[in-house]
């Protein structure tokens, strides 16, 4: 669920979008300022990909933790687990394969399917459930 968003990432940071205002381009030329436009869009996609990482790690502690405390189904665990070592091994992917795109759609489909049922699973859960510790 949290690849949703993931679309946003597609506009322009307002840096990159400042950078091609009137004024970058007359102050740095059209090449220049284009340049500096893209490498802040690469350093952008660049950040959002340490925190997929970094939110795949997430997912692989908090599906143990769902595991080894039984308050929860273990099933659900396993699948948090499974989400978050398909979000980091889509992002070594992405960072390591030299032609991602030709392969995306089916790192979307890893990433996409047991993220969205174990994280829906869990947010339903924390919604449904009424059990509170005591």
């Amino acid at each position: 669920m949290y690849r949703l968003p993931r679309g946003g990432a597609r506009v322009p940071p307002p840096g990159a979008a400042r950078l091609l205002d009137d004024a970058h381009l007359a102050a740095l030329g059209t090449g220049q300022a284009q340049t500096r436009a893209l490498l802040a869009l690469e350093s952008f996609n660049d950040t959002w990909l340490v925190g997929l990482a970094a939110f795949g790690i997430h997912l692989v502690l908090l599906g143990v933790l769902v595991i080894r405390s039984g308050w929860a189904p273990r099933l659900l665990g396993v699948l948090l687990a499974i989400a978050g070592v398909a979000y980091v091994v889509d992002t070594l992917a992405q960072t390591l394969l030299p032609d991602y795109q030709a392969v995306a759609p089916v790192f979307l489909a890893i990433v996409a399917v047991p993220s969205m049922v174990g994280e829906g699973w869990l947010g339903l859960w924390l919604l449904l459930t009424r059990r509170f510790a005591r």
